[in-house]
């Protein structure tokens, strides 16, 4: 696990819960209309399901529980703009809006957002996945706190990205981003490099059913 401490502003930790149990994923804000990417898989519970982005994530307590950062870094999502999929690798995606926080104010105007875009990219390019995946090392403080690791691009297929970047369960829905421009270029959703020569895989955004639902919020 080469993941290193972040702090990427527009990337933030998505907290989901049914009433009975809470998740975490990943999202990021794409632009100035507080729309933002991540899994579809992360919203594939009840329909009962309520989510809130969480910037500015404190570290976990010495047992790995997660501390949430001050109300006013918190988001809720607004549900009823949810466009999502749920399909397998390279058909998982969602995107949505985010409400103010209690402050009145938006994430954009806080926290930014990262440009997303669709691209063709060569074999070898460097990406970065930063996100909130799970952790025991050094110690649990590190637990589902933003965290980022580079690798190299290994291909598409269809709609498919396939890289050797370190994740972990908690990254779904990381942005995929180009080292050398800073665009995301898909969403992270399936762990699978865990072996010599392995690869994990995201969704690119040249997928038009992500990028026709990032236009229409």
């Amino acid at each position: 696990d080469d993941r290193s401490l972040s702090s990427t502003s527009p990337i933030f930790r998505l907290m989901l819960t049914d009433g009975t149990s809470v998740a975490g994923c990943t999202g990021t804000v794409v632009n100035n209309s507080n729309v933002c990417i991540s899994a579809g898989h992360c919203f594939a519970g009840s329909p009962a399901l309520t989510a809130v982005a969480q910037f500015n994530v404190p570290m976990s307590s010495s047992a790995g529980v997660l501390n949430a950062p001050p109300i006013q870094h918190q988001y809720p999502v607004d549900m009823s703009t949810l466009q999502s999929e749920n399909a397998g690798i390279g058909l998982d995606w969602a995107a949505f809006r985010l409400h103010p926080n209690n402050l009145s104010q938006t994430a954009f105007s806080q926290q930014g957002a990262r440009n997303a875009v669709a691209s063709t990219i060569l074999p070898g390019t460097t990406l970065r996945v930063t996100g909130y995946g799970t952790d025991t090392t050094p110690d649990s403080t590190f637990n589902q706190v933003q965290q980022t690791a580079t690798g190299p691009f290994v291909g598409f297929l269809a709609n498919v990205m396939t890289y050797q970047v370190d994740t972990e369960p908690g990254d779904s829905g990381a942005p995929i981003i180009r080292e050398a421009t800073g665009d995301v270029i898909g969403i992270h959703t399936t762990g699978g490099c865990n072996t010599p020569g392995a690869v994990n895989f995201g969704t690119a955004l040249s997928y038009a059913a992500i990028t026709t639902a990032i236009t229409s919020l």
